[in-house]
């Protein structure tokens, strides 16, 4: 029993033992290297400030501009547009359509698309409902000829298209800045064209679609114009981005326009020398963007209003720019005759008269009293035809 006892006491003893040299132990261990278990820590804290301010943010990029319609274009060697659309124009190939201007002497509306990036985020660029000063674009005219440095700038507010988070600057044709894949602000402007805008060739493009942009920090990229004064801006960040400037051209519009029309004469007599003008001179509009280098105009005989076997000849109608009633170039039924118009170039103003004088009626039985009209039976009108250069 004692044995027992005193081996018992010994084993709880060293049990004891064992654990407090472990606690012993554990008073003098202060964070041995490597250790986050012992170690004692320290916190402190501090406040952070900045001023927000805008100077100095990124100038956005315009690393985008389309062709006529949003689209794109793409010229292969022979100056056809396209080259099957595809990777390289995912908005479509132009078509002629796109480049056609209205006849008739009016306005036809262009729009033109634009992609933006910004450094600072594209949340810095308009949005919603924009003002006109805030993104537009101008077209120039960098041909040659009388229309040369003539500028149409987009009038309204243009539209923001929405945002592409993943915009792929390689996907489009040459035009193009390829950064890679960028977030981008999408924005469509349109220009108002006239009708005696110049037309161009595709391997000849003369017009240049010009954009601009600024941020909510007033940074500007693109090209501004007031009206008056023009400014390049390009310096947003990476440097040497430089400006996609893209080239296009109009269709061919070959179109005139007549006024007094018809051509009345009022109450004539028989005889030679009349020296009869009409009572409003006509008057040749050229409506189309093409020069008029040649007027030719066609009489016919005129019948009688009641009897289409009676007839007014022609012959005894002049035509010249300045002296129709003392001149020699007379119609003749049927036949093309020069007018010697000068050459009418397309403007704004582009118009000449057209002089015709009734200088001899000679008495006849084919030409009795009455009236004689080319709205009647068997009337042809008279015809103007133009050649375009």
């Amino acid at each position: 029993m004692k044995k027992g006892m005193v081996l018992f006491l010994i084993l709880f003893l060293g049990l004891n033992v064992v654990i407090v040299s472990a606690s012993f132990l554990d008073m003098f261990k202060f964070g041995e290297k490597g250790s986050g278990e012992y170690g004692l820590s320290e916190q402190k804290a501090t406040d952070v400030r900045l001023t927000l301010s805008g100077t100095g943010t990124s100038n956005p990029e315009i690393v985008y501009i389309s062709d006529l319609s949003g689209k794109c274009c793409f010229p292969d060697g022979s100056g056809v547009c396209g080259l099957g659309g595809g990777p390289f124009c995912p908005e479509g190939i132009v078509q002629s359509s796109d480049r056609a201007l209205l006849a008739g002497g009016i306005i036809t509306t262009k729009t033109f698309n634009f992609y933006v990036y910004s450094p600072a985020g594209i949340d810095v660029l308009p949005t919603g409902t924009l003002t006109p000063s805030q993104a537009y674009v101008t077209l120039v005219h960098i041909g040659t000829g009388s229309q040369t440095g003539t500028k149409r700038k987009s009038t309204a507010a243009c539209t923001f298209l929405g945002d592409d988070t993943n915009y792929d600057t390689g996907s489009d044709d040459i035009l193009n800045l390829n950064r890679g894949i960028l977030p981008v602000r999408k924005y469509q402007c349109s220009v108002d064209m006239f009708y005696y805008d110049d037309w161009g060739i595709s391997s000849s493009p003369n017009w240049e679609v010009r954009a601009f942009i600024i941020d909510i920090f007033n940074n500007k990229e693109g090209y501004e114009w007031d009206g008056v004064t023009e400014t390049w801006y390009n310096n947003g960040t990476p440097t040497g981005w430089g400006l996609p400037l893209r080239k296009s051209y109009l269709n061919q519009l070959e179109d005139i326009r007549l006024e007094n029309s018809p051509l009345d004469f009022g109450s004539v007599t028989y005889g030679p020398d009349l020296n009869i003008l009409p009572a409003s001179t006509l008057i040749l509009n050229n409506t189309g963007n093409t020069d008029i280098t040649k007027t030719e105009l066609t009489g016919f005989n005129i019948p009688k209003i009641d009897d289409a076997t009676k007839l007014v000849p022609s012959v005894g109608f002049f035509t010249d720019p300045s002296t129709p009633c003392s001149t020699s170039r007379n119609l003749a039924n049927a036949t093309k005759v020069d007018s010697t118009i000068p050459t009418i170039y397309h403007a704004a103003v582009a118009r000449d008269n057209v002089n015709i004088c009734l200088d001899s009626l000679i008495y006849s039985p084919n030409t009795p009293l009455g009236e004689y009209t080319t709205t009647g039976p068997g009337g042809i009108k008279w015809l103007l035809e133009t050649t375009h250069g």
